[in-house]
This record gives C-alpha cells, sequence and structure tokens, in this order.
C-alpha cells in the first residue's frame, strides 16, 4: 500500500531532497543547486510512502507558490517504483492543492520526456516566454494547465 503526505517548505526536506538527488541529480544529470532550492518561495511537497508507517519514501514532487501562479516540478519516482501510476497521483494531489489555494494559473516544468502524460492530465504545450517568470532547465518544457475536472488516472 502506498501512503501520500503533503508537506509545506521544509517539512521533511531530508526525505524529499534524497529522493530528488537521485532521480534529477544522478539519473538525469540537473543542477543538484536548481534541483534542491526551495529559498525564495512558499514550497508544498507530496511524498510517497511503500507502506503506512512514512519510513521508506519512494516518491515527491513539488509545489511552487510565486504570486498567482504555481508550478508543479521535480515529479520524481525512484527508480524501482515507476510504471505505476505513483508520479500521476502526486501530480494529481498537486493540481488539487494549487485548486484549493484559489491559484488562478497552474504550470508544469518537467523532462521533455513526460509531456505525454502531462497533456492526458490536462496541460497544453508549450508555453513561450516563460523564461522570463522562472529559473528553469534547457531540458524541460513547462506546459499550463487547462483547468479541466480532474478523473481519476489516465490509461
Amino acid at each position: 500500500m502506498v501512503f501520500a503526505k503533503l508537506v509545506s517548505n521544509k517539512e521533511r526536506y531530508d526525505e524529499v531532497s534524497q529522493i530528488l538527488r537521485e532521480v534529477f541529480v544522478n539519473e538525469l544529470e540537473y543542477d543538484e543547486k536548481l534541483v534542491l532550492d526551495i529559498s525564495n518561495q512558499e514550497v508544498f511537497h507530496v511524498i510517497l510512502y511503500d507502506g503506512l508507517k512514512e519510513d521508506k519514501a519512494i516518491a515527491s514532487g513539488r509545489l511552487e507558490i510565486i504570486n498567482d501562479r504555481a508550478y508543479i516540478k521535480w515529479i520524481a519516482v525512484k527508480k524501482t517504483y515507476r510504471n505505476k501510476k505513483y508520479g500521476d497521483m502526486i501530480l494529481r494531489i498537486l493540481i488539487d492543492k494549487a485548486k484549493n489555494l484559489s491559484i488562478p494559473n497552474i504550470y508544469a516544468i518537467i523532462p521533455k520526456a513526460l509531456v505525454e502524460i502531462f497533456k492526458k492530465i490536462g496541460f497544453d504545450y508549450p508555453v513561450e516566454n516563460m523564461k522570463d517568470y522562472i529559473n528553469y532547465n534547457e531540458k524541460d518544457i513547462i506546459m499550463k494547465y487547462n483547468n479541466q475536472a480532474l478523473s481519476c488516472c489516465h490509461k
């Protein structure tokens, strides 16, 4: 059984940073400083645990709030837990959190390989000229959520 926990700012950040290092820094070779920086914004993380004890973090994702925009970033699932829709689960929790905060503009900053998954959930691609507003990696694509109702996991 997988258990999801939503935390804010630096709460449980050691678990989040361990997953982000494993996936984005070690596997995908992103700049560690860019991936781990949470200094200038309001931040929420979803952490997935294998079991209810919260002792084995297996995936995480980030929601950054900057003014009237929410940015979903760094959805990371440990290699042995992939292809089980855990990333999909994290994404939907983060979208729901942004909606509950009444954030009108929700964006996703994601590796290009994940574009089709995000399209199925309701993101439009690509967004242009966002470089002026946020710091992101050139390997990524920026997509905007079209505010459709969320349904259960995509097929």
